[in-house]
Formats: structure tokens, C-alpha cells, sequence
């Protein structure tokens, strides 16, 4: 569900291709700046089908993701081993922390499609991570900043 006043997408570019994603990696990398899908689109593809859990009593969600493992994105920027966290940001304005280690696991995404097709507003388009052994809403939807940092990131921007 969407943290905006009618519950709906925002209005952002949800064409995967057009992305502008900004990446922070606060000199625990080697690149930063804006993110476009001609940055990752080198990176291995991969699908893998997972049971999202959402909180629902006996979830359904069965979904084929395809995007790139958020390890081989990390190395593409360089991380070093002193980045501890990650901050995710919605375009909503959502946004959730993982540890590096956590997002380093093998089935960690950065996904663009859904079921083989570009994922939807509603799935989260353009970008979106995938996190199949947490609940759904830590697999952040609508990706819009990315920043890494060591312990005690700062409190978020708001506006």
C-alpha cells in the first residue's frame, strides 16, 4: 500500500528505462550520482520466482521477479566492507534500512519486471527491491534514492 494521501502510485516515470535513480555511497564507493537503467543493464539478469509474504494470514503472492542480484550492483559501485546500511527511498517518501550483509544474501533483488512483464505503479515501477525472506514491505517499492552508510545514518530528508 502507498503512504500517500489516496493510497495511489505517485506520479513519477515508471518506465524502467528512463529511470534516475540518485546513489549515495558517501565515499564507501567508488561511483555515486544518478542510477539509469544503462548503468545495471551490463549486470547478469536474473528471474527467480518467491512467495512474497505480505502479513496476510495465508499469503498467495507467488511472483517470477527479474532484475540483478543487489550483490553484483553493490560491487558495480565499488562498496567497500566499512558500508554497514543501506537507506531505500520511495517515491512516496517510505524508505527502509538494511544491513549490507543482509542485502548482500543470494536472492536479494533490484527488479524491474514482474511475471515477465515491466512491473506496474502498483508493484512498484520503475525499480524495486526484493527481499523474499522479509515481509513484503521491507521489498521496497518505487526506489528513488539509494545511500549507504555506516552505523547511524542520518534521519531522512523530508519534502
Amino acid at each position: 500500500m502507498w503512504r500517500t494521501s489516496d493510497r495511489r502510485a505517485p506520479e513519477i516515470e515508471y518506465d524502467y528505462t528512463k529511470m534516475a535513480i540518485r546513489v549515495d555511497t558517501r565515499g564507501l564507493g567508488t561511483k555515486r550520482g544518478t542510477m539509469r537503467f544503462s548503468d545495471i543493464e551490463p549486470l547478469s539478469r536474473v528471474s527467480h520466482t518467491f512467495l512474497m509474504q505480505c502479513g496476510a494470514p495465508e499469503p498467495t503472492g507467488i511472483v517470477k521477479w527479474t532484475g540483478v542480484r543487489f550483490t553484483d550492483f553493490a560491487d558495480m559501485l565499488g562498496l567497500v566492507p566499512g558500508a554497514h546500511y543501506c537507506r531505500f527511498t520511495a517515491s512516496d517518501g517510505h524508505y527502509v534500512d538494511e544491513s549490507v550483509v543482509e542485502l548482500r544474501h543470494p536472492q536479494v533483488m533490484l527488479v524491474w519486471m514482474m511475471n515477465d512483464e515491466p512491473l506496474d505503479p502498483q508493484h512498484g515501477a520503475p525499480l524495486r527491491l526484493v527481499m523474499p525472506f522479509r515481509y513484503g514491505n521491507r521489498s521496497i517499492k518505487a526506489i528513488t534514492e539509494i545511500i549507504f552508510g555506516t552505523p547511524g545514518l542520518p534521519r531522512p530528508r523530508t519534502g
